[in-house]
């Protein structure tokens, strides 16, 4: 088998959410990367912010379709402050939080409403790209009849 082919079996192409940008808000480089290269891989189109601040700057010129965003990270905006802005400016932007602190489970809960899925650090590529296709997947948004 060749590589190509490997690659192909581990991130299989989706209908529509391939096409799907992602933002991917890490401060640890490489977090960012991984993150980057798996999507990439799988057929997303992805870019990179290292703080809350600079993914607030690149939201205000650019509408994305996923952010993924760390919750703890330096700077003046908070990952919770992050996500509670992108509610209010694009509501139909979804978010999944990745975290490597399990004692935030408060924050985590206070953050459900907002937030389509959270990530326990580390993950692994299947659980990531699972959780980002299952919330880009229109009818993971849907009410159960």
């Amino acid at each position: 088998m060749q590589t190509g082919d490997f690659s192909k079996k581990l991130f299989p192409l989706s209908t529509k959410s391939t096409k799907a940008t992602v933002l991917v808000v890490d401060d640890e480089q490489p977090i960012r990367e991984l993150c980057s290269r798996i999507l990439k891989q799988a057929g997303f189109n992805v870019e990179l912010a290292k703080s809350g601040d600079e993914a607030w700057a690149l939201l205000s010129k650019k509408r994305y379709d996923l952010v993924l965003t760390d919750l703890r990270m330096p700077g003046e905006l908070s990952a919770t402050d992050l996500v509670s802005m992108i509610r209010k400016e694009w509501p139909s932007t979804d978010v999944i939080i990745m975290t490597g602190y399990p004692m935030q489970d408060i924050t985590i809960s206070r953050l459900r409403k907002y937030i389509f899925d959270y990530l326990m650090k580390p993950f692994d590529t299947y659980t990531m790209l699972d959780a980002v296709r299952g919330c880009l997947n229109p009818f993971s948004h849907q009410n159960p009849a």
